[in-house]
C-alpha cells in the first residue's frame, strides 16, 4: 500500500525536504554562496557530531530541516518559480478545497493551531491548520492510530459537533441528528482522499460550507466516536476527543459588490466577497423553471476579461403561494483576486433572464 510522507515525524524525510534538496543538489548555481555554506555545516556537524545511537537519524533530521529552512529562504528570494512551488506545496494542507481557498491560503489567510495530541482510545487527535470566513470553514485533522501494528485504510471522526461561544452549531456529523434553532445551514465537502504522514497518522481536512458563518471567537470541537478502516473490517472507537480552537481576527474578512441592473423579476441582490468565496442572492418577484435554472450553461459569471467561474454551489427555493423565490450562488472568487467587475447572466425560464453587472 502506498504511502505519502508529507509533514512526517522528525525521524523521517518528508516531502518538502525532498523537493528542497533536490533543488539545491540540482540547481546550486542559483543559491547564495552564505546559504550553500550555511546547509552544508549543518549537515556536517550533524554527522560529525553526534554518534552512531539510535537518536542519530532524529538528531540529524532536526539539524538539517533547520538548514533546509534557511535555504529555502535564500532560493525564495533567487527565485519566484521555485518560491511558487513551495506556496503550491502549503496550500495542500487541505485535501478537500477549491480554487478560492487556495488562493485565501497563498495570501497567508491561515491559522495554525499549535495543540498536543488528545488521546483516547489507542487514538490521537488533534488540529493544526484552521481557515475560516463567512462561508467556508476549514480544519485539518491529524489521526494516529497508537494501538497495535493493523494495515490502515483511513481514519475518520464519525459523531462530531462544532460549535462556537454564543453556542451556535456550525457542524453537526451524528447518527442522531440534532434538532435545534441554533443550528446554522451547512454543507459538508468531503471528496478527497486522505494523506497519509506515516503507517499509523493520517491528515484530513473537513471543509465545511454555509451561507452565513457566524463570526465566532472560539470554536469547540466534540468528536466521541471515530471510524478506524482496517481494509478487513471497520471499527467505531467510542471515546471523548474534546478541545476549543481560539479564532485569529485575521480570519473574518467581508467585502461586498455594487450591482447594477434593470430587470422587472428582481427585488434584490445581495453580495458577500470573504477570503474563499464570493456569494450572490437574487430575491426574485417570480418562480423560476427548475429544468432551465438547474441545465448545464444557464447561469453564467464572466470577468471584464471574458474569464468564466463556474459555482462551487447554487441554493435556491420557491413560495409559490406568493410568487417569489430566491437564489443563492457561490463562487470560488477570493477577496484577493482583486477583479473589478462581473457580469452575471441567469435564464430562469424561456422567456425570462437577468442580467447584472457587479463592480468594486
Amino acid at each position: 500500500m502506498k504511502r505519502k510522507n508529507k509533514f512526517d515525524t522528525f525521524d523521517k524525510i518528508d516531502d518538502f525536504d525532498k523537493m528542497l534538496f533536490e533543488y539545491y543538489d540540482n540547481k546550486n548555481d542559483d543559491i547564495p554562496l552564505s546559504t550553500q555554506k550555511a546547509i552544508d555545516n549543518s549537515i556536517n556537524t550533524a554527522f560529525n557530531n553526534t554518534s552512531k545511537s539510535k537518536h542519530k537519524l532524529s538528531t540529524f533530521t532536526m539539524l538539517k530541516r533547520v538548514a533546509v529552512f534557511i535555504l529555502s529562504l535564500g532560493i525564495i528570494t533567487a527565485t519566484t518559480v521555485y518560491a511558487k512551488d513551495i506556496v503550491n506545496f502549503i496550500t495542500s494542507l487541505f485535501n478537500n478545497t477549491n480554487s478560492g481557498i487556495d488562493t485565501a491560503v497563498d495570501n497567508g489567510h491561515l491559522q495554525n493551531v499549535d495543540m498536543d495530541f488528545i488521546e483516547c482510545n489507542d487514538i490521537g487527535l488533534k488540529v493544526d491548520y484552521l481557515l475560516m470566513d463567512n462561508h467556508n470553514l476549514n480544519i485539518s485533522f491529524v489521526y494516529k492510530y497508537l494501538g497495535e501494528e493493523v494495515n490502515i485504510k483511513s481514519i475518520k471522526y464519525e459523531d462530531l459537533i462544532i460549535k462556537n461561544e454564543k453556542g451556535d452549531i456550525l457542524c453537526s456529523v451524528s447518527d442522531n441528528p440534532i434538532q435545534t434553532t441554533n443550528m446554522i445551514q451547512f454543507d459538508i465537502t468531503s471528496t478527497s482522499e486522505q494523506e497519509f504522514i506515516d503507517n499509523f497518522t493520517i491528515r484530513d481536512s473537513l471543509l465545511v460550507t454555509s451561507k452565513n458563518l457566524p463570526v465566532s471567537e472560539t470554536l469547540y470541537i466534540d468528536i466521541t466516536k471515530i471510524e478506524l478502516n482496517l481494509y478487513e473490517e471497520i471499527k467505531y472507537i467510542d471515546g471523548n476527543w474534546s478541545f476549543s480552537i481560539n479564532v485569529d481576527n485575521k480570519t473574518v474578512i467581508k467585502n461586498s459588490y455594487n450591482h447594477y441592473f434593470s430587470n422587472p423579476y428582481v427585488n434584490s441582490v445581495k453580495t458577500n466577497l470573504d477570503a474563499t468565496a464570493l456569494s450572490i442572492e437574487l430575491e426574485l418577484n417570480t418562480l423560476f423553471n427548475d429544468s432551465i435554472l438547474y441545465r448545464h450553461g444557464t447561469i453564467t459569471l464572466k470577468d471584464s476579461n471574458n474569464k468564466t467561474y463556474r459555482p462551487t454551489k447554487m441554493l435556491s427555493q420557491k413560495d409559490d403561494s406568493s410568487g417569489t423565490s430566491t437564489i443563492t450562488l457561490f463562487y470560488p472568487i477570493s477577496v484577493y483576486d482583486n477583479i473589478d467587475k462581473l457580469y452575471l447572466n441567469v435564464k430562469l425560464d424561456t422567456d425570462k433572464q437577468i442580467d447584472i453587472e457587479l463592480s468594486k
